[in-house]
């Protein structure tokens, strides 16, 4: 018995070593899990706090491109604001969160201005400095662009399916959509309005409603504060580059008063050396553009209806680089070094792809072009200067060449039954043209009525005309009738995105900016440079 209470009174001696080890090793782990703890909370703390700070370094970035808006609108054109900051707040976990901002007062040299900002966010000891390159959006950067809804002869213009628009579209409104749910979206990209739409039947209301106005409703939107065309500024600086190569000169160039083609502000007749402008034709020129190989080939005829009209051939030879002008029989009158094509940089002289007509321009059927070039008419006109487009203009390389077409008012002249292609930024209108309801700044169809586009001495042709690039209005132009009648032309919309990144030249910007890169940085370490 003795033995066996002993035997006993050991076994449970030995259970409270081992429980008493047992729980020293738990509270050993349990420390340690303990410090892993603490110490994940203080990381997730940090990250929180980091992931705090770089939203706000992004809410400064959106502050100083709504500053650098602003200013473009109207406030202060073409000045940089100053720094922003320190702006703080209280975040969700009650630390104070702050952010400041700068942005570089270079302007770069760029076709498009763009700046460097720099933005830094700071949530307690937590701080993250981002870099953005935000870029002024051209005009270009809109598959379609109109201030009014009304056509030229006064009548609502409706969106609807069947029709659509691959690209960006602005609309100063009231646009009215009238859709069928199922039916393919009229919008593929986005939609800015600045007045509420009118639906029909009514407003969308499902996903499935939405889907067949635009493929993401999110990027359907209506802004507070109206976009505006050009100014006549804009249209003038296309004017200096094409008469001295220079579209902000110092002192306003006089433009000259004889009727003729002038290259580096003089005649052609007797000129030469190395070509540092564009195109300047006084009176209005009827164009012709052929190519063969690196050669554009332009008949000019400068005021085609008056009894003594002038005609040149511009000769333009990308391989030899070179511009040669002959008369109407082919004699040689000026011979050139460089070709009229492209924009150069702010500030840098030289070929500058600007056409300026004076009296405005007819472009005749079936023109091919190569080069990078703008034609533009003065605008105000006053309804006259206008583009008349006898038929197609395109690329000869679609990859490479660019156009865009300016003027007050522009009129499609097609007298065939035929499709017609315009490649290019089509650009009617300026800021201000009109109080009240007018039909100036449009691109139309000068055979349309009302009701139908019949009636003309030679017809008004019946097929579709087909856009690549950009259309921007004042008012909407009619080309065309739908319905149980159809007559004229209907339009097929596709946009050109290497005009929302390359626009043709002189081509005016909008107020709004894009961020076009972004990147975090380290304390004292800029990218984008």
């Amino acid at each position: 018995m003795t033995t066996q209470a002993r035997k006993s009174r050991n076994e449970r001696g030995m259970a409270l070593i081992a429980t008493l080890m047992m729980i020293t090793i738990f509270l050993i782990l349990m420390g340690a899990l303990m410090e892993n703890l603490a110490r994940e909370v203080n990381v997730t703390g940090m990250h929180g706090r980091s992931n705090a700070s770089l939203r706000a370094a992004y809410y400064a970035i959106e502050d100083m491109q709504y500053q650098i808006e602003f200013n473009d609108a109207g406030a202060a054109p073409g000045v940089v604001p100053g720094p922003i900051g320190p702006v703080g707040w209280t975040d969700v976990d009650g630390t104070n969160v702050q952010y400041t901002v700068s942005v570089d007062p270079q302007r770069w040299p760029s076709i498009l201005p763009f700046y460097l900002v720099h933005a830094q966010g700071t949530d307690g000891t937590s701080v993250r400095s981002v870099d953005a390159l935000i870029q002024k959006q051209p005009f270009s950067a809109y598959n379609y662009f109109t201030i009014s809804e009304q056509t030229n002869l006064g009548g609502a213009v409706v969106y609807t399916n069947g029709e659509q628009f691959n690209g960006p579209v602005y609309s100063g409104g009231p646009m009215i959509i009238d859709y069928i749910t199922t039916d393919p979206a009229i919008f593929t990209d986005q939609v800015t309005t600045a007045s509420n739409p009118i639906w029909i039947p009514a407003a969308p209301s499902t996903p499935a409603d939405w889907a067949s106005v635009i493929t993401s409703q999110a990027n359907f939107k209506q802004v507070s504060q109206p976009l505006q065309l050009p100014t006549v500024n804009d249209n003038n600086a296309v004017q200096y580059a094409a008469l001295v190569g220079n579209p902000a000169p110092a002192i306003i160039p006089t433009a000259p008063a004889a009727v003729d083609m002038y290259i580096n502000n003089a005649s052609v007749v007797g000129g030469g050396g190395p070509i540092n402008s564009g195109i300047y034709i006084r009176g209005r020129a009827l164009v012709t553009s052929s190519v063969v190989g690196s050669v554009d080939t332009f008949t000019v005829v400068i005021n085609p209806l008056s009894p003594t009209p002038v005609t040149y051939h511009l000769i333009v030879d990308f391989t030899g680089n070179t511009t040669k002008v002959t008369d109407a029989v082919g004699a040689p009158v000026a011979s050139y070094t460089g070709v009229p094509s492209g924009e150069q940089a702010p500030g840098v002289t030289g070929p500058d792809g600007a056409f300026f007509a004076s009296g405005g321009y007819e472009f005749s059927a079936n023109n091919v072009f190569k080069g990078v070039y703008t034609f533009a008419a003065p605008d105000p006109g006053g309804g006259l200067p206008t583009i008349w487009f006898d038929g197609s203009q395109t690329y000869s390389d679609p990859v490479n060449d660019e156009l865009a077409f300016w003027a007050n008012d522009m009129q499609l002249r097609d007298h065939v039954n035929g499709n017609i292609e315009i490649d290019g930024l089509l650009l009617t209108g300026y800021y201000g043209e009109c109080t009240a309801v007018c039909n100036d700044g449009t691109f139309y169809n000068p055979y349309c009525g009302v009701s139908t586009c019949a009636g003309a001495p030679l017809g008004s042709g019946v097929g579709v005309l087909t856009l690549k690039g950009s259309l921007i209005e004042n008012v909407r132009g009619k080309r065309g009738t739908l319905g149980s009648t159809i007559s004229g032309f209907s339009t097929d919309s596709i946009f050109d995105s290497r005009l929302a990144t390359k626009p043709p030249p002189f081509t005016p910007t909008t107020t709004q900016y894009n961020v076009i890169a972004i990147c975090t940085t380290d304390v004292g370490v800029t990218c984008g440079q």
